[in-house]
Order: C-alpha cells, then sequence, then structure tokens
C-alpha cells in the first residue's frame, strides 16, 4: 500500500475547505448585498453575519502580521509527508499566480484584503444584522433595503414582495416614518398613499419628476449622507414600481 496515499488525500481534503473558506468569504458578501435588495431575511442572521465577518478579520489579521494561514501550513505540511510539491506563500497568492499568471507582491494582497474588510464592515453599518437592526434607532428598519430620506433618515425601501401600501408610492420611504404620518390630499385629510415630502394639499411637491428623476433625486440625498452612488441606485431601484410612477 502506498503510505503517502493518506496524506495526498487529506491535503486534498484541507485545499477543498480553503477553497469553501475563499467561497464563503466573496460569495458570503455577496448574498448579503443581495439579499438585502430581494429581502431574504436569513442573510442578517446574527450568526451568519458574525462568522461571516470573522473569517475575513483573521485573514485581514494574518495579512497584516506577516502570519501563514494555518489551513495552507497544514496542507503544505501533509503534501510533504505525501512527498508531493508543495508551494510557498499564501494559498490565494499562489493560486490567484497560477490562474491569471501575474506575480503580485504580498503587499497587494494585504491591501486587497483590507479592503475588501472595509466593504463587510461597510455593508454592516448600512444594512445591519437582524438582531441589531431594531436596537439601533439610527438604523431601526423594516425588513427590506436600509437606506435614508430626504433629510437623512434612515428607512426601508419598498422590498418586493411586501405590502406596498405601507410605503409612500411616490419616493418608497415608510409612512411610519414620515414626520408628518402622510402628506395631505386637496380636502385636508391624510394621505394613504403619500408621505408630506412628495405631497402636499393634493399636489405632488415636484410635479414634473418622472421616476428616474425621483430615484436620482433619492440617490444624489443618499450620496450626500454618504452613501455611495452606484449602492443608492440598487436601493432605490423599486422606486419605478410605487403607485405613482405605474398610473398613466
Amino acid at each position: 500500500m502506498n503510505d503517502s496515499l493518506p496524506f495526498q488525500l487529506l491535503a486534498d481534503a484541507v485545499l477543498s475547505l480553503h477553497v469553501a473558506v475563499v467561497v464563503f468569504v466573496v460569495g458570503g458578501q455577496v448574498f448579503i448585498i443581495v439579499g438585502n435588495l430581494r429581502a431574504w431575511h436569513w442573510v442578517n442572521a446574527l450568526w451568519f453575519r458574525l462568522v461571516h465577518l470573522a473569517a475575513i478579520a483573521v485573514v485581514i489579521a494574518e495579512a497584516w502580521i506577516g502570519a501563514a494561514c494555518p489551513l495552507t501550513s497544514l496542507e503544505m505540511w501533509l503534501r510533504t509527508r505525501a512527498r508531493s510539491t508543495a508551494y510557498a506563500g499564501s494559498f490565494i497568492e499562489h493560486w490567484f499566480q497560477r490562474i491569471l499568471y501575474y506575480d503580485a507582491p504580498a503587499w497587494a494582497f494585504t491591501l486587497a484584503y483590507s479592503a475588501f474588510g472595509l466593504v463587510v464592515i461597510a455593508t454592516w453599518w448600512y444594512l445591519p444584522p437582524s438582531s441589531t437592526r431594531h436596537s439601533r434607532g439610527r438604523h431601526a428598519t423594516k425588513p427590506g433595503s436600509a437606506h435614508r430620506d430626504y433629510a437623512g433618515n434612515s428607512y426601508s425601501i419598498a422590498p418586493e414582495g411586501q405590502n406596498m401600501s405601507k410605503y409612500c408610492q411616490s419616493c418608497g420611504m415608510p409612512l411610519s416614518k414620515d414626520p408628518q404620518i402622510g402628506g395631505t390630499n386637496s380636502d385636508g385629510k391624510k394621505s394613504e398613499d403619500y408621505c408630506s415630502l412628495c405631497l402636499a394639499g393634493g399636489t405632488f411637491t415636484a410635479p414634473d419628476f418622472t421616476a428616474k428623476q425621483m430615484q436620482a433625486f433619492c440617490v444624489e440625498k443618499m450620496r450626500e449622507k454618504g452613501i455611495p452612488r452606484p449602492l443608492g441606485w440598487l436601493l432605490t431601484r423599486n422606486i419605478t414600481k410605487l403607485k405613482r410612477w405605474k398610473s398613466p
């Protein structure tokens, strides 16, 4: 029997686990953003977000202190015992070079890990996990995508699959977040469809706006509050599905 075979199999198993970790870190971030846009509540489970945050934190810490990844070290030890070829450098660096044939310096990977970590932290801040979503007043939202109204207050735009009547049918702001609890109709009564920022006395405050212009207006206000414009466009994409813009 080949004595090196068990070590080879174990090394391949460790490699597969390492690939799974990388997929979880990168793919998890994609799922968190897309899931919030699609109102997938499971992506905001605290355990999932904590594990994801911890995973990228370990990667960044290893890169900054120059420590070898334990999985890489274990795989190399197993491959050495299996008398197969081991590789130098980090797991990602090695396979990045193998796939793209580009020999990047170690600092470039440290910078990339750190930048990705900042994206994860920013996502945690703008799209917090479910257990913190109700405890932080600034980010208390209904299920769905968190963004801000004209004044910069945090709110959740009408997500797909939710009861759209609870949201302003012009800008998408939850009517419960409106300081005036809704706009006013021509008879002075409260509107059940529009917020006070969009409707006053039965007249739209921006009567000439198209749906795209309303979206652009909201995105710009969000940008002024520190939300990147591309993320703002993603978070306001459902505006075009609201009642005002669907009317002939």
